[in-house]
């Protein structure tokens, strides 16, 4: 009788055990989502910057050509 409470206690130990890590691990995995969900972001961000930097530098080549085309 005394062994089998044991484990029972053994068994409802590592069901609680694996409960904890799998929280754990989804946790984790909302958290790593979320980190590279803000990475592209980022690199959407820095993307969208350098074409409007491209776009102003031929916006000013073109003003000047204009300019000496006068």
């Amino acid at each position: 009788m005394e062994m089998e409470e044991k484990e029972e206690e053994k068994e409802k130990k590592e069901v609680e055990v694996e409960m904890e890590v799998k929280e754990k691990v989804e946790e984790k995995g909302k958290e790593l989502d979320s980190v590279k969900e803000e990475e592209a972001r980022g690199h959407i961000r820095q993307r969208n910057e350098n074409r409007l930097s491209d776009l102003s530098e031929r916006r000013q080549t073109l003003t000047v050509n204009l300019s000496f085309q006068d």
